[in-house]
């Protein structure tokens, strides 16, 4: 039996959340300096695509 890796992918969460409405996504670069700041005090969970100089995805407040 293999296991569905897919099912419990924290991508696939992420996704769900952002369908629902829980986790705003931000497509624009983002710098490190400023991901705090859009984190603090923000009641939903954010979902960065493309964070830091690398463009690298973070999730914060899920």
């Amino acid at each position: 039996m293999t296991p569905d890796t897919e099912t419990f992918r924290f991508r696939r969460f992420l996704e769900v959340m952002a369908a629902d409405g829980a986790v705003e996504v931000v497509e624009e670069p983002t710098p490190l300096s400023v991901i705090a700041h859009r984190l603090e005090g923000n009641p939903k969970g954010t979902w960065f695509r493309n964070a830091g100089p690398d463009g690298q995805e973070l999730a914060g407040n899920i």
